[in-house]
């Protein structure tokens, strides 16, 4: 090897190095970027190639991180860990079967690698398959019993059966063997919400929110102070920032209230496609005690302190028992894009399904098909959502019981004029639920066998929503008892038992 050809491939190494420590670091891009600088050196560089998957995995860029995957198992057909990182990128974007089948190869190719044990569990877990998930998760912790990461997600597999005993002692076990772990204290917040247990769930509710941040957001990274409640903020200027997605800003903005109740100027730093909508929470105030609503992204920074707007629960020491419900505290707008004619008969909003790219949206979310015994009752139904998948396309286009309002629909405000004509709305876990429910319209509400913290369990009511009434799953996927049996209450539209 020539001293230039040495020079080079040192220098392939430095950077593969620290690519790799940019993705320990939970950096993908700055990653990526390192990765690429190898690969147009040498496109056929297998551990670039797969440096670059894993990091496009990472920014759920799955497609392109597939592409790398097969090229470089073109190249190193037998390549283990080809097949395991391929395998992780099928996980993200839900083809799990084919995920499973990379495991399997992966596994027959290196069977002394633990980690893809647990994944192949993980994929399992996905596919509702308990007792095989349970065999491997065991199997792991057999295997290495101080292995944290296996207690936390076997714990997820205890919750999704609604074994709660036994997800809350996983995730404390997990918490024990790594205390410094966000994730697993994350979780254990979120069994604790999903309980009831207010007290103790919000503060731990915290570890979700970091720099990185994994769970529910990026920490602002500003000059300014962060406000949790200690210091006294009358005459000061409170920046609260949504940091979740558009149904966590609608259901906790309620708390910019409380806040100004303390004296503080409150501005309200959410989502462009909200902006419009929340300027409504001012209905009713004078000029002079408004709270200011901006957009993200716009470089708003006149400001003394700020706080993330799910911290404002542990703020204020939220319990069942004193959540703020101040329904409506969101009011509709007229709007041209959404005025209807007058209904001849009862009119009933409908959300069947949410974003694909929500991590538990094969589980929250149904087919159109499925809603055909509404569907057949004498009512006028509109579609409030905005994105129709391609399985329901064709269905959508033959059915004339449904009225279409994508192209109307700008922004959320417009969203809350149709909702506003509307005599109920039904809909899965999806953001118009919450903005159904902050407008204070009727709401029926379906929810998984295990549903979201924030709409607890067995109960058919929620404090966030005191007008909403919950519609359950009974077992993991069934959603026809739970459509059979609100058709039937429907039939006596528009007082649920």
């Amino acid at each position: 090897m020539t001293a230039s050809n040495k020079q080079s491939k040192q220098k392939t190494q430095a950077v593969l190095l620290e690519a790799e420590r940019q993705l320990a670091l939970d950096q993908p891009s700055k990653a990526l970027e390192l990765y690429n600088q190898v690969l147009a050196g040498d496109e056929q560089q297998f551990d670039a190639l797969i440096g670059c998957g894993r990091a496009l995995t990472a920014l759920r860029q799955y497609d392109f991180a597939l592409a790398h995957f097969n090229f470089a198992l073109g190249l190193q057909p037998q390549a283990a860990i080809a097949f395991h990182y391929r395998a992780l990128a099928y996980h993200g974007s839900k083809h799990f079967d084919e995920a499973l089948m990379d495991h399997q190869q992966a596994l027959a190719l290196n069977p002394n690698e633990i980690s893809t044990y647990l994944n192949l569990a993980n994929t399992l877990t996905e596919m509702d398959r308990f007792e095989e998930a349970l065999e491997f998760y065991n199997g792991v912790i057999d295997m290495a019993p101080q292995y944290a990461i296996a207690y936390n997600n076997r714990g997820n597999l205890f919750l999704d059966q609604r074994m709660i005993e036994e997800a809350l002692a996983d995730y404390a076990q997990a918490a024990k063997l790594d205390p410094g772990q966000q994730k697993f204290r994350w979780n254990q917040s979120i069994m604790h919400i999903l309980l009831g247990q207010y007290e103790q769930g919000w503060p731990l509710y915290e570890a979700g929110l970091g720099i990185q941040g994994f769970a529910r957001g990026l920490r602002k990274q500003v000059p300014q102070p962060e406000w949790l409640g200690k210091q006294n903020v009358s005459g000061k200027r409170v920046l609260l920032y949504a940091e979740q997605g558009y149904g966590d800003t609608i259901q906790f903005c309620r708390y910019a209230k409380q806040v100004q109740a303390l004296g503080a100027e409150v501005i309200l730093e959410v989502q462009a496609p909200l902006v419009s909508l929340l300027q409504t929470i001012n209905q009713g105030s004078t000029a002079q005690n408004e709270i200011k609503v901006v957009a993200q992204g716009q470089g708003f920074a006149e400001f003394d302190y700020h706080c993330p707007l799910l911290s404002l629960p542990m703020v204020f020491n939220t319990t069942l028992e004193t959540v703020p419900a101040p329904i409506p505290y969101l009011h509709a707008q007229p709007s041209d894009h959404v005025l209807l004619e007058k209904p001849a008969r009862p009119r009933i909003g409908l959300v069947w399904s949410g974003s694909t790219t929500h991590k538990n949206d094969h589980r929250r979310s149904l087919a159109l098909a499925a809603l055909a015994p509404l569907l057949a009752l004498p009512y006028e139904f509109h579609c409030l959502q905005q994105e129709v998948r391609a399985a329901d396309a064709e269905l959508l286009g033959q059915l004339s019981a449904i009225t279409l309002h994508q192209a109307q629909l700008k922004d959320f405000a417009d969203t809350a004029a149709l909702i506003a004509q509307m005599d109920l709305v039904i809909s899965v876990d999806t953001s118009v639920a919450h903005l159904a429910g902050a407008l204070g319209k009727p709401l029926w509400l379906l929810l998984p066998f295990v549903p979201d913290y924030r709409w607890l369990l067995d109960r058919t009511d929620t404090p966030w929503y005191p007008q909403a009434h919950l519609w359950r799953q009974p077992a993991v996927g069934d959603w026809n008892s739970v459509i059979a049996a609100m058709a039937k209450q429907l039939q006596h539209f528009p007082s649920p038992s």
